[in-house]
């Protein structure tokens, strides 16, 4: 249980900072990831 939850934060986790990323620069966070 303990590792999904793990998976289903850090997914949430990345996609807010994504979204963060996105609103400062599209192209560079592509090369991030």
């Amino acid at each position: 249980m303990t590792l999904i939850l793990d998976r289903v934060i850090l997914l949430n986790v990345a996609d807010a900072l994504l979204k963060k990323q996105a609103h400062s620069g599209g192209e560079i966070n592509q090369k991030n990831i």
